[in-house]
This record gives C-alpha cells, structure tokens and sequence, in this order.
C-alpha cells in the first residue's frame, strides 16, 4: 500500500505546436534511448531518420548507400537483447506523454490489426493470421489524441505471433491474463501510469467493441481518478432492474436529433447523418461465469446514438457507449459522442503504416527483427498523420512549425511564383 502511494515523477509540458518538424526532431523523439552503448543509441536514431526522409521506400532504400544501409542492419540483427520493440519506442512515449501533459484532455483509442508477412516462408516466429491462412503478426496499440484528432503519439504498442494451436480448454475457464484479450486491460493499466504522471489532464479510453470486456470497466474504480472509459458495448448485458441493456435504453425518452459527418468507409460515401441521441444512468451485474460470479455491480452510463433516416440498402450507424463519467444534459452525451469519433483516428494510422510506411513489405530472418524495425515505422506513422492533422486543425499555424528553414526557403521561392500568399 505504501508503494501505490508514492508519487510517480511529473512529467514537463511540452506543447505538439512546438517547432517539431526540423531536422533534429529525431534527436530530440530519441533522446531518453538508453540501449547500453552510446553507438547502438547514435544508429538507433540515424535509422530513424532516414526512415522519415523516404517513409514509403524500403528498408534498404530508405539509405544513402551501402555503407549506412549495412549499419543500419547490423542494428536490426544485433544479438543484444536490449534492442528490442519496447526498448526503441520507450523515448518516444516519453515524448507523447509531454505532449500529453500539455493537454486537458487527451483521448487514448486502442485496437488491433494484424500484419501480414505471408510471403516470408523462411522468417522464424511468425503464427496463423486467423481463417484467411496467412502468416504474420498481431498488434496491439494505444495511442494520444488531442480533441480535434491531432495524434500526439504512441503511448503503447504490442507485437506478438499467436500459437499455431490454441488450448483445448473453454475460454470462460480462463483468467483475463491468459487470454488474448488481455491486451486491452494492459493498455489500460499503462494508460494508468500515465494519468499519475500528468493529474492536471484527464484521460480517456477509447474502445470498440472487441474492447468491451467486465474487466476493462471494473478497474475504472481502481484506477486514478483523471483516468476514464468510454467503450462501446457489445454485449446486451444484465442490469439490476432485471432487464437487458438494449431494451432499458430503447424505454429511455429521446433526449435530442444532432447531425454528425461521417468519414467515407467501406461501400458509404462521406456524408452528414442525422442521429437520435439517448442516455441514462445504469448498473450492470458481473457476467455468470467463472470467478465473476462473484464481482459485484458497476454503476455506469450508458449513450445511444442511432441513425435515424439511413439510406435503404445501407447499414444505420448505432453506438451504445458506456462511460463512467456521468452524464447530465445533452451537451455533456454529445461531449463524449465527438470524443468516441476520435478512435477512427487509430483506423486512419493503421493505413499510413500499412500504406504509407509499407510496413507489411519488410524482410527479416526473424520476427525480433521485424518487430525492431516495426519500431521505427510506428513512429514515422504517427509523425505524418500529425502533419496531415495539424494543417486540418490548425490552418493558421505558422510553417515553421512544420518545415525546416531549408525546406521554408524552397517552398516559400516556389510559391511567389503563384501567389503571394502567408507562411501558414
């Protein structure tokens, strides 16, 4: 009990609006590595950098020449142990909690998407990508957003191969820390330290429905008090009044009609829809199986949203959130609609690292190896969809924010020749 007292280090401010698109960004995302040699941690850095000049170029491509392309793998297949995935993004997520400290709130999406590495029938480590009979691997992350969806950086990341055959045992007879799913309460558990290091800012998790675990919600009651969920449920669980949650909440008076813009995705257009907006306070019993048998009741909220008027042939949008934050008024169910808006941002980094980086298109001997480069790719992602961000959110940012003096003096010759227009 004494331990769990203990203040954990503040951490310093530092605002994303900060000039953090020069040159020396990657000296200063990579300053806290400490790999155990000062030359691992100077090439650590170097690949890094050369990563984001050429993003979309291959591993090997993204290098001068030989010379530091052959560093640059020598790195990737060192034998030390201290070079691992983990290790390479730790800097990083010391710089997304300064970044983070500088924000009120900050909203945590996590989710999982697979990598596929099928075509390297010889790299050791890999595992079944589920029904499609691919090969590759599984990752885990939780990321920072402000509220206008500029990403402020990887708090957490995850790789792992699955078992080529699983246990026999049934799933309910398992605890939480042996199944797969554990996952999302470990992101939690880490957005935890998180919020103890920056008590002035309140967090939030966001997850979707795979996220919607008993356990995630229990252990909001634990947890810091600036630390926060808002899931949307998947399960039409038990309430104490002896009724399903889908049924109370279709009883529960409509609060109000809003218009929400929605991004394109899959078969539907980007279009403005109208939505019907529900909420109520509810308690939720613990699921009948296993220990949890015996957990007791949680007291959440619930928000419905529901589309209204959708197109014929297309699939209406129905959020049912729960949230351990109370909800009062319209305003404050809209609130956290908006904040739920934002976990599309995860979706979005996924494509810059599948697309933008390639980071399905490596080739390694060994899943370490491709985890180590992982690392590096996890960060150029979150660095381009902040750029895109920025110039969304805050059109009026000066460029210096966002060029270096040399790529300022290039552009800004480029553009008199069209218009004479401010360095924003």
């Amino acid at each position: 009990t004494r331990l769990q007292m203990e203040t954990p280090p503040l951490v310093v401010a530092r605002s994303i609006t900060e000039s953090h698109a020069r040159e020396e960004w990657s000296a200063r995302e990579m300053s806290a590595l400490s790999l155990g040699d000062k030359r691992l941690d100077r090439r650590a850095e170097a690949i890094l950098q050369a990563r984001w000049r050429q993003p979309r170029a291959s591993f090997y491509g993204s290098f001068a020449g030989w010379s530091p392309a052959k560093a640059a793998y020598g790195f990737i297949e060192h034998p030390g142990a201290a070079i691992s995935m983990e290790a390479l993004l730790e800097p990083h997520k010391q710089a997304t909690l300064s970044r983070m400290a500088a924000e009120t709130v900050v909203l945590l999406p996590q989710d999982t998407t697979s990598l596929n590495f099928t075509g390297l029938r010889e790299t050791t480590g890999l595992g079944p990508l589920g029904e499609s009979g691919g090969r590759g691997l599984w990752l885990h992350s939780m990321l920072a957003y402000r509220r206008d969806g500029v990403p402020l950086g990887v708090l957490n990341a995850r790789c792992w191969a699955r078992p080529e055959h699983s246990e026999a045992r049934a799933r309910n007879a398992k605890s939480i820390g042996e199944k797969e799913s554990y996952r999302w309460l470990e992101a939690l558990h880490l957005a935890a330290e998180a919020a103890r290091r920056i008590p002035h800012s309140q967090l939030i998790n966001l997850t979707d429905r795979e996220g919607d675990l008993y356990e995630l919600h229990d252990y909001i009651g634990e947890g810091p008090p600036n630390l926060h969920n808002l899931i949307r449920a998947r399960h039409d669980r038990n309430l104490d009044c002896h009724k399903k949650l889908w049924s109370f909440m279709g009883e529960v008076p409509l609060g109000e009609t809003r218009a929400i813009g929605l991004p394109r995705r899959r078969s539907r257009k980007a279009a403005k829809v109208t939505v019907e907006v529900r909420w109520s306070a509810i308690t939720i019993e613990a699921p009948k199986v296993g220990a949890k048998k015996s957990w007791p009741a949680l007291s959440l909220w619930a928000i419905w949203v529901k589309e209204s008027d959708a197109p014929e042939g297309v699939e209406p949008i129905e959020w049912m959130l729960l949230t351990d934050m109370p909800i009062t008024n319209a305003d404050e169910a809209w609130e956290k609609v908006l904040w739920y808006r934002c976990r599309w941002g995860i979706e979005e980094w996924h494509r810059v690292l599948k697309t933008g980086c390639g980071a399905e298109n490596r080739e390694f001997k060994s899943a370490e190896n491709l985890k180590r480069v992982l690392a590096f790719d996890l960060i150029v992602a979150w660095r381009i969809l902040a750029c895109v961000k920025l110039g969304h959110a805050l059109p009026q940012l000066p460029a210096s924010v966002l060029y270096s003096p040399d790529e300022l003096e290039v552009l800004w010759a480029a553009q008199k020749k069209t218009a004479d227009l401010p360095q924003t």
